[in-house]
């Protein structure tokens, strides 16, 4: 079984550079965007943001998996849910609150996007009594919103399924599949 808490694998120093990349890129393009429709934020509102996230976003990313057991447990669990299965010798108490974790989490993925639709529908009311910048604001709200409920219509029922699964004692003498025998006294 892998994933203890301090593991990190080659995929995790990746995942964090390009948390690290690619969050402060996003920042700098939606502030020079807002800058092109008129609203120009400060250089050093722009640079700070961008150096502030730089650290906020390898931090946050590595948090998060330290909240569910180490970046390999993550890893691991998400191949479960993708395989419907999850080896013999692995517990129930190890992977059903596992399981369950990425069931919360898509749960609360599925409210952020129902409060980005609130938030985009605000822009557009906005956008047209003639803030130009709530357009932007709307379309960034719109990719962040579909971007969790495609995560959610995408995971829910392989997760759903996998916990339904019966729970079945590790390492029992009883095999699994095989009706106890009655005793012929």
């Amino acid at each position: 079984m892998a994933g203890h808490r301090g593991d990190v694998d080659r995929g995790a120093l990746w995942r964090l550079a390009l948390a690290a990349v690619s969050v402060p890129a996003v920042w700098l393009a939606v502030g020079l965007l807002y800058g092109a429709v008129g609203r120009d934020p400060s250089a050093g509102f722009l640079i700070g943001g961008a150096v502030v996230l730089l650290v906020l976003a390898p931090v946050g990313t590595w948090w998060g998996w330290q909240r569910r057991g180490g970046r390999l447990a993550v890893v691991e669990t998400r191949q479960w849910i993708r395989s419907g299965t999850v080896p013999d010798d692995v517990p129930d108490a190890v992977w059903r609150p596992r399981v369950a974790q990425r069931q919360d989490d898509l749960t609360m993925g599925l409210v952020a996007a129902a409060l980005g639709v609130v938030i985009v529908a605000l822009s557009v009311g906005s956008a047209v009594t003639g803030s130009p910048t709530a357009w932007i604001s709307a379309a960034i709200w719109t990719g962040l919103a579909t971007q969790q409920a495609v995560t959610w219509a995408r995971w829910r029922r392989p997760v759903a399924a996998l916990l339904a699964r019966p729970s079945f004692p590790v390492h029992s003498d009883v095999p699994r599949g095989v009706p106890p025998q009655e005793s012929s006294n």
